[in-house]
């Protein structure tokens, strides 16, 4: 067999293991893409839920905080009508 045939089969496995690799690759980033959208969405709904939770807590806080500010009102208003 003349050398540039053992050659040329030599540079073509390369090749088809080069493609294998290459496939492989493609495949493994792929699923880590896919692990990594499904991390983030779930991210995005864990912080969602914790922010609208935070949101909550506050806008509690404030009504009370403004009931507070009423009662104390009305309090210091009935002081200066009844001396």
């Amino acid at each position: 067999m003349p050398v540039w045939v053992l050659q040329l089969q030599m540079y073509k496995e390369r090749y088809d293991e080069f493609q294998t690799t290459i496939k492989k690759s493609e495949e493994m980033f792929g699923k880590f893409k896919t692990e990594m959208d499904k991390v983030g969405t779930h991210v995005g709904v864990t912080e969602t839920a914790v922010l609208l939770s935070i949101v909550s807590l506050l806008v509690q806080s404030v009504e009370q905080m403004a009931a507070i500010t009423r009662v104390r009102g009305l309090i210091t208003n009935r002081s200066r009508i009844d001396p």
